[in-house]
């Protein structure tokens, strides 16, 4: 049993792993803040799921044979080198033209009417709008551009040397990023590129990449917080209500919010820095705990409906659970018109559905696409975590299904397999590697 194991686990690089260890840790993750928050109820749930996808994990790893298969399967989008460069000016075209599409056609610039309010309901009402407005097209669109072909044409583009493509598709996706009032949205676009220069032992630009995500992240927090903002904040923000460059929030009375310390702007950088902790280590643990709470005894099972590709098979409407969780938890807010989403990790859809079997099969399926992603990145190992751990971190709130086929990582996969190196039949995960590709073999 013991060798059974280790020969599971060989590998041509140790980065290849990666994808099951780091879900491993998102899962750690919940378990902490379910633990921090006092929802022991959704132990045994975790659990289930993490015990199904490490045993099909270790059952996958033996199959020489169909690893192989899917080897050759992702060589077919392999194209010739001669073509690289040109289809990652196209993939940075179309995120521009996405970007730019937003901003003309459906009033993009909502971060600047966020900074001339002084009402944190219109700010927040103002983020709700950013892409709830938007045309069903535009928001997959949108979603697909912000998380998959900004940040991975910037990858891609840095890694084949293609440093113009960086700058410009870096610019445009930063400034996309802010002004979709996401607080995740900058940290999503350069975390691969910050990985990536952390990987090539490039620590300088790393930090230097880490210290701009943090400038522009706090001055989102400020932006949607006119509570906390310092004085310099509150100044701009009042020559801009004199502009009259933006309209108000519809149907919200203009009712300033109260500042908490005006005084002290350094108590107030503390305690948005206090609440962003907060929510980025233990609420996606306590989120997972109130639909453990909440689903069954209040909401009932969606028995499939709460998957929107099955509704037509199923005859049955569509059951948004992100949205019926929050009118449930959040009713004040909801009363108000604030339309928001509790979103859950991504196991939580099919417990809403399936229960305990839903968590098992969900479980078995992110095997599945961790142990694919060893089979593809054997092509190129470095690039293995900046391209796949913005999406594996995004699995403490969001499904997996959604992330793969409107989120942006099924495409960013896609384009990988499309531009990296064709690495060719492999006889043994691990052994008998193309030249170009190997590398010493590692036992876990």
């Amino acid at each position: 049993m013991a060798e059974s194991f280790r020969k599971a686990f060989e590998v041509v690089d140790r980065k290849l792993h990666a994808p099951a260890i780091l879900m491993t840790i998102v899962w750690l993750w919940l378990i902490a803040g379910a633990a921090w928050s006092g929802h022991a109820k959704a132990f045994p749930g975790l659990l289930l799921f993490f015990g199904c996808s490490a045993v099909t994990y270790f059952l996958l790893c033996q199959q020489k044979a169909l690893a192989e298969a899917v080897s050759r399967a992702a060589d077919i989008f392999s194209i010739p080198p001669s073509l690289r460069n040109g289809a990652l000016w196209i993939a940075g075209a179309v995120a521009v033209a996405i970007a730019l599409l937003h901003f003309i056609l459906f009033d993009g610039f909502t971060v600047v009417a966020a900074l001339a309010a002084d009402d944190q309901i219109a700010i927040a009402l103002m983020r709700q709008n950013v892409t709830a407005s938007l045309p069903r097209f535009m928001k997959y669109a949108s979603s697909i551009a912000a998380h998959g072909l900004f940040p991975i044409v910037i990858v891609l583009a840095i890694a084949n040397g293609q440093r113009m493509l960086a700058l410009l598709t870096g610019a445009v996706g930063l400034i996309y990023a802010i002004c979709l009032m996401q607080k995740s949205g900058p940290i999503l676009l350069m975390l691969p590129l910050a990985v990536y220069l952390l990987s090539t032992r490039h620590f300088i630009k790393a930090a230097l990449t880490s210290a701009v995500v943090g400038v522009v992240v706090i001055f989102m927090g400020f932006a949607a917080n006119p509570q906390v903002r310092p004085a310099a904040m509150v100044t701009l923000s009042k020559e801009l209500q004199k502009t009259r460059i933006t309209k108000p929030a519809a149907d919200v009375a203009s009712t300033p919010s109260p500042r908490i310390s005006a005084a002290d702007d350094a108590s107030n950088a503390n305690l948005l820095g206090a609440s962003l902790l907060y929510r980025v280590l233990v609420t996606p643990g306590e989120v997972v705990g109130q639909w453990f709470d909440v689903i069954p005894a209040q909401i009932p099972f969606g028995e499939g409906c709460g998957y929107r590709f099955l509704t037509s098979l199923l005859h049955c409407n569509f059951q948004n659970y992100p949205r019926i969780l929050y009118d449930h938890l959040f009713p004040s807010e909801a009363s108000m018109g604030l339309k928001g989403t509790v979103n859950a990790a991504s196991m939580m859809t099919a417990y809403a559905n399936f229960g305990w079997l839903g968590l098992a099969l969900i479980g078995v399926f992110h095997a599945i696409v961790a142990w694919v992603l060893l089979i593809i990145f054997q092509r190129d190992p470095v690039l293995t975590l900046p391209i796949n751990m913005t999406f594996i971190l995004l699995l403490s709130s969001g499904d997996i299904f959604t992330l793969l086929f409107s989120g942006g990582w099924g495409l960013s996969i896609l384009l990988f397999a499309m531009i990296a190196r064709a690495g060719g039949p492999q006889k043994e995960i691990g052994t008998d590697f193309p030249s170009s590709t190997r590398l010493r073999t590692v036992t876990l």
